[in-house]
């Protein structure tokens, strides 16, 4: 099987092991040490980490704000270290039957795919979306004839960290 290491027993009588690893730098995870076929040569992988979107918070805001304005405006903001794929889910809701837009921004640009809501009770919002380190990613909102949007929960969630898959 590729990318494990594999070890036996050489019973050939001295019993001595016989390493009979197939493994190569780039299947390893980054920095882990290893040995192959030959047990003189110790090797160090290459193979980088990734975040995968999962259900793991690392990050939350459970501040309660809200606002009226006309035009997107930002409501939570939170700067991305390590790269990887985010779910990043808020809550939201609005104080009329009038109707809110809200979706996630990347350093001030639009992103996620803009979402219309008038529940007057709280509604989560997940959206799994690929950050680079040192983005930032927001949350905007408006209302639709002076309705307040609501926010009471933006988090940013991962599964564990996972190696990469070859």
């Amino acid at each position: 099987m590729q990318g494990i290491v594999r070890g036996g027993l050489n019973d050939g009588g001295g019993g001595e092991s016989t390493l009979t690893g197939d493994a190569v730098v780039a299947e390893v995870i980054s920095g882990k040490t290893f040995y192959s076929n030959d047990p003189n040569a110790k090797l160090t992988g290459v193979l980088p980490e990734v975040l995968i979107a999962g259900d793991q918070v690392v990050y939350n805001d459970d501040t309660e704000s809200s606002q009226a304005k006309s035009s997107y405006w930002k409501m939570r903001d939170v700067d991305i270290i390590k790269a990887g794929t985010y779910r990043v889910v808020y809550s939201h809701k609005s104080n009329s039957g009038n109707g809110c837009y809200h979706r996630i921004y990347k350093n001030g640009s639009a992103f996620g795919t803009e979402n219309y809501d008038t529940s007057t009770t709280y509604v989560e919002w997940p959206e799994d979306l690929v950050f680079a380190a040192g983005d930032n990613v927001q949350l905007y909102a408006y209302g639709i004839s002076g309705a307040y949007n609501w926010v009471n929960m933006f988090d940013l969630r991962i599964d564990t960290l996972f190696t990469k898959v070859l």
